[in-house]
């Protein structure tokens, strides 16, 4: 692995590791305090992704999408978003 590929690596796994866990971090705090909080969709996990893809580990890319709070709250949280809105549109 050169040089570049390692910095490459190591600037994106910490740029996906603040991201991760200011997310959780949000989410946590917003549990606690009773307020909201709106998480970085995606680019947590995507960023962990291409790390761990640049690795030996490749096999494993999916841990970066699991672990971030800020791709479940999307992946569960806009469906019910668009059913909403339909419900809404309708008057119901």
């Amino acid at each position: 692995m050169s040089a570049a590929m390692i910095a490459f690596v190591a600037i994106a796994g910490l740029l996906s590791a603040l991201i991760i866990v200011g997310n959780w971090w949000g989410v946590i705090r917003a549990k606690r305090t009773d307020t909201g909080f709106s998480c970085i969709p995606f680019i947590g996990g995507e960023l962990a992704a291409l790390c761990i893809a640049c690795t030996p580990l490749k096999h494993f890319l999916w841990v970066g999408f699991i672990i971030d709070i800020g791709t479940w709250s999307t992946l569960i949280g806009l469906p019910l978003l668009i059913r909403e809105i339909i419900r809404s549109r309708r008057g119901e």
